[in-house]
């Protein structure tokens, strides 16, 4: 079993559309520093019916509370998490069932002489494309189980005993993908 995983999106079919969302996420949302967001995220979907237990919404990576329980109780605590109200199309709302969440402090651990990824021309530093991610695991803090790579934030990755929690809860709407198979 590898040791992290990339987390990825994985829509059900019966999941209800987002058909709206207020705000859109902040520029600098996956930087790994706290940001700063209004009182109120509102997500318009076109039912209530099969909402997801993780998963994205535009740039927002979300849980529900019982994925966040399951987070913190493995110690992690490098997050901010701000409430959702999730709304139908016909204005019935629900106050809180999913929270954004956004993993702080992101981790310096990639492998870039044993990577294979592009980069941008105008911005060495800009990854923008990945074949191959190799990470330094001495890098990563034993307490850490869900955060952004520093050199490319915009991958998410969970460790193994948080894949086996999420695992085991049945998790929908994302999936764990290996370091092997993962390609942006």
């Amino acid at each position: 079993m590898d040791p992290f995983y990339v987390v990825e999106a994985l829509t059900p079919a019966n999941a209800p559309k987002l058909l709206r969302l207020e705000p859109p996420a902040p520029v600098g949302i996956s930087f790994g520093k706290p940001i700063k967001m209004p009182k109120r995220i509102l997500a318009v979907f076109s039912s209530l019916e099969g909402l997801t237990s993780a998963g994205w919404l535009g740039n927002y990576f979300f849980l529900n509370e019982t994925l966040i329980d399951e987070l913190v109780s493995i110690g992690e605590v490098q997050f901010q998490q701000f409430p959702v109200s999730v709304c139908d199309n016909n204005k019935e709302c629900i106050d809180g069932p999913i929270k954004i969440i956004v993993p702080l402090n992101n981790i310096a651990c990639m492998l870039t002489r044993n990577s294979d990824f592009d980069t941008d021309e105008l911005d060495p530093t800009d990854i923008t494309f990945v074949r191959h991610l190799a990470i330094e695991y001495d890098d990563i803090p034993k307490d850490r189980h869900l955060f952004r790579i520093a050199e490319l934030p915009s991958a998410l990755l969970a460790s193994a005993q948080l894949v086996g929690k999420f695992t085991s809860l049945g998790v929908r709407g994302i999936k764990f993908c290996s370091l092997d198979e993962f390609q942006i």
